[in-house]
């Protein structure tokens, strides 16, 4: 991944200087890596450390492994060869699979790096080839384990996706080697070299000091299954300088980025086409048969070992996004607190920590610590439920990127390999000694949510199934190509694009192609060019469905690094599935790369991942259901009320301490329209900055620009655009910042690569102070002009009919609003403060929303409140950030709320910014929210922000509290269209680690005692029959629906005539929640007529007068007897 910040000048300038690291270009000549007895012995590691020979000098590592240091980054080949030679002296402990000979299948092999001269797939020489590369699983466990290997609890770690970030393939390998030659050194003390150094055995498998449980790796690998995969040799292999590579890659050798490749549930972009690639199909497939072969048919963690550039901790732990109950997102915290915990310790020896370093390590979301989020990550593949249902964790090693590249500095490296150690062992080691008790919740008080009925759904819709026919051939060819010399393709030169068009065949031709994929091989040398990110590959199709009679894009290849892209990588792919039959052509938008070698390939099935549309059912409100397991009495459980009860009974709520109201205020009842201001938006504002503004890369200043944006009734501004553009291609970064107290808040950034321009968005902008800030990332200093752009929405449409009316409505809200001032704990989250204006807590129009912009486009509470100071600290007192801000978390003085993605959101709203794809924060006004709000100091009743609203807030309400978080339980959002869709389904709820706490925060209530009266006379039966001059009977009951002991009068309040009545007893004591019985007895008159009479009595609390209940019994006359 990539993180945009830091002073990447000064770290190189101490990384190669002031720390004087010795510092090498890779050079040709092997590594120590044991491959035999006696290297093995010599070496004392089959895979050595950096700092293996250093015995733990000052400023080296003494976690370091080894008798020999290695001075530059492992190859593919020795990789391979090094672990199957351990595999050959320690087989019950490890097994080393490549995959396409495992499991028979010649595609479970690389994209493969394009070579300028190469043998094609029969092995015969070719012009413009590829170098396919095989893929392998390293798997530990223990063979003679006690245990079935389906129980175990199985793990898989992924290393370097990107092959420019080594740091996690460096670690993970030594980890891997850690494991086995700890579990077989406790089986027999003379098993390996290492023995007789690294013991005594057994040992923890956390090597640094801890008061938390560790297992040791005989009791790992006996009760786990662990795999190790290497995702991209490719983009591995072209910085192997051993065979001629001059810099790693971060693509595979289609010049794809397999961190966006991943299928995930939730949002799709669509020009990611997830599973596209040979490496994606192979280990999806491969992984989900080892998942579906598990007692509990699903990983227990997995973490993806990444790099980045540089940031102010050296090492960043990324939680994945996805559906996470209680006790996944709890583990993922504890993981995450003893990796931070581990790696604080176990890099204390590093020079860069505190010096380039502000800290070891920090965590976080994806946002909260790299600045932006993407779709389709392995991370969060091990998270989905369509991948391995996995605790998933991502990792970034700073300075494991483009820069050192393949330069190897020997301290630099071991502390990649001693971080990544420290996150493999800590995730081991939680999850094997978690209990179920851990995982328990136990409420401080009763809550109630009011249940929306509605769910998001959809039957799913398959595509059509091959009946049984083959596809058509394939077409390989070099373009351009002479007619009639094409593999059954026509070349044509389109202006400067050329063009290769070919038919689809379909079932009137006994053909079924379920996926087109093109793979374009551009001129290169050793996998380079310079000019083949240049022009796009476009798969279309002649269009004459419609009487057009013209070229339709149906896709199109994606380069993520700008163009040119960063890594000059020399291939491109474009895939789509179900052709229709027709004419079609491939189409290289310009012939600057030179001459390209098309392969088309026509699959019989599919040519990416995709089930047509997943069936779904979801709903917010699934989050209870699913809460409600971790708590241990039903009597305790989240109860859901509906609106038709609170409106039948709105006493109802009394007997709750908290009632949650996940954002739909009122379900079934809709708003009328409110009175939008619409109007003209504010003129357009230019900017423009020259290049002393932002003269030197990363290490400033940086170049601003203020100015103001106008509110109603001066404009009418529903978004703002701004736009920067520079001549010469270079890599600047535009950010769009608000003024929020004394502080600037970013609003969003585009954040690219080498372009010629940026353009943020933001909707619904603020009025006040904003400011466009120019970051020279890696840019030549030039001349940037700009504009800011404002426009206003047509009003909205109307809205729907509503189930509910205005008068029950306000009887709703008055119900809510009393639970509150009765002593309650009323919660409101996202839509839901609308209601806050119905409850007359705060006046119309205090009430607002926006979207966030930019590359993480979510909800952030920002912590940092005016004139209350920042209260995002581990020791925080405000009752609704207690416990959020945790030790080691990223963020500043911000966390995320929601996670995108998985809802069906955009995670980048510079590749998806339209309204209907983001996530929506709502807020109060802040002067309003704290007006009168019940504590002597108001600025305390604000406890987080959107913008400059009140975002997370807590204000008394009579005698209980009403609480809001704007941001914590959005709808799922099904809105496919454009570059998006939905295709694998949606999650119900996606809240971060630092939401869950802020909920549980939010409930953690238990409602002062107020003494409250109440009495319910009720009878059975309420109708009897008695003859005239007869005694008749009933019974009464006496309830006290209040909370303290009270005494109740009873009387007749009215009879017939001439009728005798008696109440026995006719005072009752009754403790609250009891009820206590009276009988009524009643005689009419021998002469009463035949008929039906009603007989009323009331019951009046001796406490107060006012707290009364009457009740009406019906009595039947019937025909008295006869005297004589």
């Amino acid at each position: 991944m990539r993180r945009k910040i830091g002073p990447v000048v000064l770290v190189l300038v101490l990384l190669f200087a002031s720390l004087g690291a010795a510092t090498t270009d890779a050079v040709a000549v092997p590594n120590p890596v044991a491959t035999t007895d006696a290297e093995y012995l010599a070496y004392g590691r089959a895979f050595p450390d950096p700092h293996g020979c250093t015995n733990g000098a000052p400023g080296t590592s003494p976690h370091a492994k080894g008798n020999v240091c290695v001075g530059q980054f492992l190859h593919h080949d020795e990789t391979i060869a090094g672990a199957e030679f351990l595999e050959s002296k320690h087989p019950r402990f490890l097994q080393v699979t490549r995959l396409d000979q495992a499991y028979d299948n010649p595609n479970f092999r690389s994209a493969g790096i394009p070579t300028a001269f190469g043998p094609d797939e029969d092995g015969d020489p070719q012009v413009l080839s590829r170098d396919r590369r095989p893929l392998h699983l390293f798997k530990i466990t223990d063979a003679e384990s006690d245990i079935p290997e389906a129980d175990r609890l199985h793990f898989v770690y992924a290393l370097s996706i990107h092959g420019i970030e080594r740091a996690g393939l460096e670690g993970g390998v030594r980890a891997m080697e850690d494991l086995v030659t700890w579990a077989a050194c406790e089986a027999d003390p003379s098993a390996a070299p290492a023995c007789a150094t690294e013991g005594p055995f057994p040992k923890p498998i956390v090597e640094t000091p801890t008061q938390r449980e560790v297992p040791t790796a005989g009791d790992v690998l006996r009760r786990s299954v662990i795999y190790f995969m290497l995702p991209n040799p490719d983009g591995w292999h072209r910085g192997e300088v051993v065979e001629g590579g001059l810099f790693y890659q971060r693509y595979n050798g289609n010049g794809v980025d397999l961190n966006r490749d991943w299928p995930t549930v939730g949002y799709t972009y669509r020009p990611y086409s997830p599973a596209s690639e040979p490496e994606v199909k192979a280990y999806t497939e491969v992984l989900r048969k080892i998942r579906s072969a598990t007692s509990g048919n699903r990983f227990a963690g997995g973490i993806d070992l990444h790099g980045q550039l540089t940031a102010n901790a050296f090492s960043f732990t990324l939680l994945g996004s996805g559906q996470r109950d209680f006790r996944k997102n709890f583990s993922t915290v504890d993981q995450s607190l003893r990796a931070w915990e581990d790696q604080t310790a176990r890099l204390a020896w590093s020079p860069y920590i505190g010096s380039v370093f502000d800290v070891a390590d920090q965590w976080g979301t994806v946002v909260d610590t790299i600045g932006y989020q993407v779709t389709g990550g392995l991370g969060d593949w091990f998270e989905s439920p369509i991948g391995l249902g996995a605790v998933g964790i991502d990792n970034e090693m700073s300075l494991s990127h483009l820069a050192p590249n393949t330069a190897y500095e020997p301290g630099l490296e071991q502390a990649h390999i001693d971080g990544n150690k420290g996150l493999i062992y800590s995730q081991i080691s939680s999850m094997l000694t978690e209990e179920d008790s851990d995982f328990v919740y136990d409420p401080r008080g009763r809550v109630a949510y009011i249940f929306d009925p509605r769910r998001i759904s959809h039957l799913g819709d398959d595509r059509d199934q091959n009946p049984g026919f083959p596809a058509q051939n394939d077409i390989d060819t070099l373009v351009p190509c002479a007619s009639g010399a094409c593999d059954g393709g026509e070349f044509v030169m389109e202006g400067d694009a050329p063009t290769l068009e070919f038919d689809v065949l379909g079932p009137n031709r006994g053909i079924w192609n379920g996926g087109i994929t093109v793979e374009a091989t551009f001129t290169n040398l050793q996998g380079i060019s310079p000019t083949a990110s240049f022009p796009n590959i476009e798969l279309q199709r002649f269009e004459t469905d419609h009487g057009d009679n013209e070229w339709e894009t149906v896709a199109r290849s994606y380069i993520q690094g700008g163009q040119p892209d960063l890594y000059a990588q020399a291939g491109q792919i474009v895939t789509a599935n179900d052709p229709v039959p027709g004419r079609w052509r491939v189409r290289v938008t310009s012939s600057v790369g030179g001459p390209v070698r098309l392969e088309i390939d026509f699959n019989r099935h599919t040519a990416e991942e995709d089930p047509g549309q997943a069936p779904f059912d979801v709903s917010n409100m699934d989050f209870f259901d699913d809460l409600n397991r971790y708590i241990p009495g039903a009597d305790e459980d989240f109860e859901a009320v509906t609106v038709d009860q609170v409106l039948a009974d709105p006493g109802l709520l009394n007997g709750f301490d908290s009632v949650v109201v996940a954002n739909d205020f009122m379900p079934g009842f809709v708003f009328p329209a409110e009175e939008v201001f619409t109007g003209e938006p504010q003129d357009a504002i230019e900017f423009s900055f020259g290049p002393e503004a932002a003269p030197a890369p990363q290490v400033g200043p940086d170049g601003t620009f203020e100015f103001d944006v106008v509110g109603a009734p001066d404009a009418d501004n529903d978004q703002m655009v701004v736009t920067g553009n520079w001549e010469v291609p270079s890599d600047y970064d535009l950010h769009v910042e608000q003024l929020v107290g004394d502080a600037w808040v970013n609003q969003g950034c585009q954040c690219s690569f080498i372009t010629n321009g940026e353009q943020v968005t933001v909707t619904a902008p603020q009025a006040g102070t904003w400011r466009v800030r120019l970051q020279n990332f890696a840019a030549a200093p030039q001349p940037v002009q700009g504009t800011i752009e404002f426009s206003s929405d047509p009003p909205p449409p109307v809205p729907p009919a509503s189930e509910y009316t205005q008068e029950e409505f306000q009887q709703y809200a008055s119900a809510l609003g009393g639970f509150a001032e009765g002593g309650g704990n009323l919660v409101l989250t996202d839509r839901s403060l609308q209601g806050l204006v119905g409850m007359g807590v705060v006046p119309e129009g205090s009430i607002d929303s926006s979207q966030p912009g930019g590359r993480g486009p979510v909800p952030r509470y920002q912590f940092n409140v005016p004139d209350r100071g920042n209260l995002c600290t581990p020791d925080s007192t405000d009752p609704l950030v207690k416990d959020v801000c945790l030790p080691g978390t990223a963020g500043g003085t911000a966390r995320q709320a929601v996670e995108p993605t998985p809802l069906g959101y955009s995670p980048d709203a510079t590749e998806d910014g339209a309204p209907d794809a983001k996530l929506t924060q709502f807020f109060v006004d802040r002067a309003a929210w704290e007006a009168g709000c019940g504590k002597d100091d108001e600025a305390t009743c604000t406890s987080g922000l959107f913008g400059t609203g009140t975002g997370l807030g807590e204000r008394r309400f009579g005698d209980g509290v009403i609480r809001i978080a704007g941001a914590m339980f959005p709808d799922p959002n099904y809105n496919p269209g454009g570059p998006r869709d939905m295709r694998f389904g949606l999650a119900s709820y996606s809240l971060t680690f630092s939401a869950w706490q802020i909920l549980l925060n939010l409930v953690d209530y238990e409602a002062p005692f107020v003494p409250r009266l109440g009495v319910d006379l009720g009878c059975d039966p309420c109708q009897f029959s008695t003859r005239a001059g007869e005694e008749g009977s009933t019974t009464l009951t006496v309830a006290n629906t209040g909370n303290v002991d009270d005494t109740y009068s009873l009387s007749v309040a009215s009879a017939p005539p001439g009728w005798e009545t008696s109440l026995e007893p006719d005072s009752l004591a009754v403790e609250p929640g009891s009820m206590s019985p009276s009988a009524l007895s009643v005689t009419p008159p021998r002469r009463a007529k035949q008929g039906t009479y009603e007989v009323t009595v009331e019951v009046v609390s001796e406490s107060d007068a006012q707290v009364s209940d009457v009740v009406t019994v019906s009595v039947e006359v019937t025909k008295g007897r006869t005297g004589r």
